[in-house]
């Protein structure tokens, strides 16, 4: 968690609304990551080409292995169905975001 703190594209605890008001008016590709209304997931909103602003469920998902080992997926739910290991890797993948 720390160092998902550390990324200047999350914003914690924000409102949809906050959201669209922080997005409102940026370039094509800003975008920003804030926690989800499901505990354990998060929200992606970004800025298209066209300066509309949407926004995408990010799921947690939990397997148990029959060894009992647990793993854990992000889902990016939107545009098309996206599943990686950390919300680092799931932005990083995604091409129409600026850095």
């Amino acid at each position: 968690m720390k160092q998902l703190l550390r990324q200047k594209w999350f914003h914690g605890d924000l409102t949809a609304h906050e959201s669209l008001k922080r997005l409102m008016d940026k370039a094509p590709g800003t975008f920003l990551v804030r926690l989800g209304h499901t505990i354990g997931c998060f929200t992606l909103c970004y800025v298209d080409q066209d300066h509309t602003i949407h926004c995408h469920s990010i799921e947690k998902r939990v397997h148990i292995a029959e060894d009992e080992t647990v793993s854990e997926e992000l889902v990016l739910q939107g545009r098309s169905l996206q599943i990686c290991s950390s919300l680092e890797e799931l932005i990083a993948a995604q091409v129409y975001l600026s850095q």
